[in-house]
């Protein structure tokens, strides 16, 4: 008797209707059953997905929209924008950003490294900062006898969605007397940093000579163009009046220490008519205050 084979079952018994497709048979010389469209590890195939993950310090790409870190959306990458130095359009059409301080216990356990996005109103990171140096943040504020504060170097690099520097953030280390840190009647016990862009001197943030809190920012050919002046705190809440020298227009810094968060967060209103270079300098302001007042002593 001769054997018959077995047909697969392509209809189901008393149903009229289409045939379902038949079932999936490997290639020959196929390496994997596997159904059409679908690829193991190293097979070519005609379409695929290109996603470039990388750490947060490298930027945005192409093919990465959100951080992998941090679930935070990039925005969308800026084109040039003529006599604004590179990376600075994205605050162009800006009135508002917000400075929000990234967690990272691997780096730092106490909050000392100095990290951040800069967000637009919106929520989407248009710039990542870092601190160059971890090891510079162990270095925190010592006070040696003779009641002599030493406040720590840094620097801070903050880069645009393509991973491209846009400015960088300096301080020097500093002495100072420990009696009374609030007091700036004396040079070396102003605070300031120094700011630069795409290798160029951009301006720089320096405390006044004041027994209150008063800073001046300043351009490249160091006229004061903000003046800047503490007017907190309100609980947990610290507020900073930005006022514009040149039109008279003011702005506002609010923030300090988010409970809800366990972070550092400001929010930054640019008084109007401010330029993108205006705009960076008051953001540089806001990391110099952070480390100042929200990050150990002193906190006058």
């Amino acid at each position: 008797m001769s054997e018959q084979k077995e047909e697969p079952i392509t209809k189901q018994p008393g149903v009229d209707g289409p045939q379902a497709p038949p079932p999936y048979t490997a290639a020959v010389g196929s390496r994997y059953d596997q159904p059409p469209n679908y690829y193991m590890p190293g097979q070519p195939h005609a379409h695929h997905f290109n996603m470039q993950v990388q750490g947060m310090s490298q930027g945005a790409t192409a093919g990465l929209s959100i951080d992998p870190q941090e679930g935070v959306r990039w925005c969308d990458a800026a084109p040039p924008v003529p006599g604004v130095k590179p990376g600075l359009q994205y605050l162009v059409n800006l009135d508002k950003v917000t400075l929000d301080e990234c967690r990272d216990h691997t780096k730092s356990m106490i909050r000392k490294y100095l990290k951040y996005n800069v967000l637009s109103p919106s929520g989407e990171k248009i710039f990542f900062a870092e601190e160059g140096d971890p090891s510079d943040a162990n270095k925190g504020v010592l006070v040696h006898p003779g009641y002599v504060q030493i406040y720590r170097e840094f620097k801070i690099r903050f880069s645009d969605p393509q991973g491209m520097e846009v400015m960088t953030i300096s301080r020097d280390r500093q002495k100072c007397a420990a009696m009374n840190p609030c007091c700036t009647c004396i040079s070396p016990c102003a605070s300031s940093v120094e700011v630069t862009s795409g290798g160029a001197y951009l301006g720089s943030v320096r405390q006044k000579f004041s027994c209150y809190i008063h800073y001046a920012i300043r351009d490249s050919e160091d006229v004061e163009r903000v003046q800047v002046d503490k007017q907190g705190p309100f609980g947990i809440i610290y507020s900073f009046t930005l006022k514009n020298k040149e039109n008279g227009n003011f702005g506002e810094i609010l923030g300090g220490y988010n409970l809800h968060m366990n972070k550092n967060t400001f929010e930054i209103t640019f008084p109007s008519g401010s330029s993108p270079e205006i705009k960076a300098l008051i953001i540089a302001s806001v990391v110099l205050f952070d480390y100042r007042y929200f990050r150990g002593k002193p906190t006058c």
